[in-house]
Formats: C-alpha cells, sequence, structure tokens
C-alpha cells in the first residue's frame, strides 16, 4: 500500500481512488473485523487513519482476540473517537452491509488476494512498482516546482546558474566557461 499512497500524494487530483474491503478470512482471521473498524472510523471521518493504523500495527493485531473494546483501546482515544458512536457503529447494519457489498462486488470483478487494484478497468493484484500505476493510469507527471536557491519562496525570475564559489571550487569554474 505505501506505493499506492505516494501515487495517490503525487497524482491524486487526476484520478478517483475508491478503497473497497476485501477481508479475506481464511489466512487472516481479523480481517473482518478490521473492516467493520475502519468503517466505523469512516463514519467519524478517521477511515484512512485506521487504515494507516491497521497496516502499520498488522503483526500485533493479526492474531490478537479482537472486538470492539480492543480496537478502540489501541487508537480510539488518540484518535479522538466518539467512544458511544464508534461501537455503535461497528455493529450498525450500515458497516456491516457497506463491508459486505465491497467483498461481493471485489467477487464479482475476480479478485482472490489483496491488495489488488483496478486501473482503467485492469485488474493489478500485489505489490505494483509506482511506474506501473503512472503507465496503466494514464496520468500526466506533476510539474516541475521551481525553488529559489536561496530558499525563499519566491523566484528572482532569473535562470542564471548561480556562481559557485568555495575551496574546493577553482576559481575558472566559475566563469561559465
Amino acid at each position: 500500500f505505501p506505493t499506492a499512497k505516494t501515487f495517490m500524494e503525487t497524482y491524486g487530483e487526476q484520478v478517483n481512488f475508491v478503497y473497497r474491503h476485501f477481508p479475506i478470512t481464511q489466512s487472516h482471521p481479523n480481517a473482518l473485523s478490521a473492516a467493520y473498524a475502519t468503517e466505523a472510523a469512516k463514519q467519524q471521518g478517521l477511515f484512512w487513519e485506521v487504515h494507516d493504523w491497521l497496516f502499520e500495527n498488522q503483526t500485533s493485531w493479526a492474531t490478537a482476540e479482537v472486538n470492539v473494546d480492543y480496537w478502540f483501546a489501541q487508537f480510539g482515544e488518540d484518535l479522538g473517537f466518539d467512544e458511544d458512536q464508534f461501537k455503535s457503529d461497528y455493529v450498525s447494519d450500515t458497516v456491516r452491509n457497506a463491508v459486505s457489498t465491497d467483498r461481493s462486488d471485489a467477487q464479482q470483478f475476480g479478485v482472490n488476494s489483496t491488495p489488488t487494484f483496478i486501473i482503467n478497468g485492469k485488474k493489478l493484484a500485489g505489490s505494483i512498482p509506482l511506474a506501473t500505476f503512472i503507465k496503466e493510469s494514464g496520468v500526466k507527471e506533476p510539474e516541475p516546482t521551481v525553488v529559489p536557491i536561496d530558499g525563499s519562496s519566491e523566484g528572482s525570475g532569473d535562470t542564471k546558474a548561480p556562481d559557485v564559489t568555495g575551496p574546493n571550487v577553482p576559481e575558472e569554474s566559475t566563469s561559465g566557461q
């Protein structure tokens, strides 16, 4: 997922990124509970914060005894959740149906592993290099940003290379020849 995140940070204005749950409970017994937790977090506008926490802390929760109280204890207070709302949403039909619908949609598309990305109708499974995301999505490279040498936020408009002098730079190298 780190590559997808980098892609979205760079090209997010050019693409529509939609996250869908596909908990594979046969190999990840807590995946369904984790999906419910992220979907409950979404109700409070904290989906990505919980998603990222889950991704970064997989080893701590993958085999733990998990339930709504476990999840809240792990990240609820730190992220500023309304505890009652989180616990209510976690078991709500809204959350359960959202996860179930995502799972059904993924199966209809032939998804059988995670991560799987559908880019312009093409299914790509596994760890995808950034170059593949760029190629398959057809995004345009962002315009380069000109950063002034002096660190200010405004450029002088002068495109001439700066003079370089110093103890390890021969005088003739600064003449532009």
